[in-house]
């Protein structure tokens, strides 16, 4: 499982706001949070984009 290495992907993917089948959409993602993108276009999915929120909420605590 080549996304084990990558944190961020990691835990969108065990936490279930993608799947591995999605690790690319992880990747992008995991680049947009990474560099404090304010928006990123053309997530459609609900749960995916409460994910994110959650995802970035975390990072901005830690």
């Amino acid at each position: 499982m080549p996304y084990k290495n990558i944190p961020l992907i990691a835990a969108m993917i065990e936490i279930g706001i993608l799947t591995q089948k999605s690790f690319d959409d992880c990747q992008h993602i995991g680049v947009a949070i990474i560099n404090e993108c304010d928006c990123i276009i053309h997530i459609v999915n609900v749960k995916t984009i409460r994910g994110v929120r959650a995802i970035q909420t975390w990072k901005d605590i830690r």
